[in-house]
């Protein structure tokens, strides 16, 4: 099995699940938690690879900031050992958006060939719905509101186009926004996968967060345990 991990580290993760930021890094530090017991649990089988993906925009905003974009952490297809630390020196943005559609190309270029016999699994990791899209693809010309609202939209297209190779997507909202939730699923959806091995599902604190990361890496080793 080949896991990617696709992770937000747009500025909202450092805030807490209800969306205060009390500069707790609540979010944050459940999600790395979380990544990190799922490939400690998974690196029992030595054949499994990972990869790393951080995502978010890369707009610019007032006072010189801009987000950080997308990248492959590390190398494509490490051992258990190297993905887990990278992903303890994983940081989140100061500012930025989110961008799905830049992640899912990077999740396309980690993925192994399914004709050689790899399973490709995403864990798709975020807190936001959707906000920019890539510069190359659709030119920022208009303003960041008229941005966000084609955002989506283009969002599911990208989903068709670049996860063709992945076997398994599941994707996690982190936070208590049923809205943005729902929006995540739409296009966890919207993804050219049989629907059995794709799932979206919103964890609204930390517990729920650990128990669907217990939940996942049983369904990854024994694919016969169900989504729902």
């Amino acid at each position: 099995k080949n896991i990617i991990f696709a992770i937000d580290i747009s500025q909202s993760m450092r805030y807490e699940f209800n969306g205060v930021d009390k500069g707790q890094d609540t979010r944050w530090h459940s999600v790395k938690s979380a990544v990190d017991r799922l490939i400690n649990g998974l690196g029992d089988d030595s054949n499994n690879r990972f990869s790393i993906v951080t995502f978010s925009s890369d707009d610019w905003y007032s006072g010189r900031f801009h987000g950080e974009g997308t990248y492959i952490r590390g190398n494509k297809s490490m051992t258990a050992a190297q993905a887990r630390s990278v992903a303890a020196g994983l940081t989140h943005a100061q500012s930025g958006g989110t961008d799905y559609s830049s992640a899912f190309r990077r999740i396309d270029e980690c993925c192994q060939n399914p004709n050689d016999g790899w399973e490709n699994i995403v864990l798709f990791i975020t807190d936001g719905e959707p906000t920019s899209v890539p510069k190359d693809e659709l030119r920022n010309l208009m303003g960041a509101t008229a941005q966000a609202v084609i955002a989506t939209a283009y969002t599911r297209e990208a989903a068709k186009e670049h996860l063709g190779q992945v076997k398994s997507f599941f994707s996690i909202f982190v936070g208590t926004n049923q809205g943005t939730a729902a929006v995540l699923s739409t296009i966890t959806q919207a993804t050219n996968i049989a629907p059995n091995e794709k799932g979206s599902v919103q964890a609204s604190n930390d517990k729920d967060m650990q128990d669907l990361i217990n939940l996942l890496t049983r369904r990854i080793k024994k694919p016969d345990i169900g989504v729902a």
